[in-house]
């Protein structure tokens, strides 16, 4: 089960200071509709796990989406599995309820999210 805590906008942005060390990789994609029984895709998908997982990374990023084995938010946990970064993520403050129904349950999730809360109207 995923321990899933958050935090405000304000309060990341205060400890980035400390965490200029870190090597950062943001992952992006298609929320639905990926394909893993197609070969070709599977094979780009296994190939980004490894390459991630090789790379040193310390912080995984993603974008608040709900966790779903069609979409990019399924290599979530063999990332961490084989790498064990930091993860966080970024989503609309309001979201936090769908956010923990997606992540808190996901099979071998024995990781920790921090949902970093962006209110509707962000001052940057």
């Amino acid at each position: 089960m995923a321990d899933i805590h958050f935090i405000e906008l304000a309060e990341f942005q205060h400890s980035l200071a400390s965490s200029t060390r870190d090597k950062v990789i943001h992952i992006k994609g298609f929320a639905s509709r990926i394909d893993l029984s197609d070969q070709n895709t599977k094979r780009l998908r296994d190939e980004m796990i490894a390459q991630i997982s090789t790379s040193g990374v310390t912080a995984l990023v993603f974008d608040g989406d709900s966790f779903s084995d069609e979409s990019f938010t399924g290599v979530v946990p063999d990332i961490v599995a084989k790498a064990n970064p930091q993860l966080l993520s970024f989503l609309l403050k309001g979201d936090e309820q769908r956010f923990e129904e997606s992540w808190g349950s996901v099979a071998g999730g024995n990781f920790k999210i921090t949902g970093v809360l962006v209110p509707l109207d962000p001052v940057w």
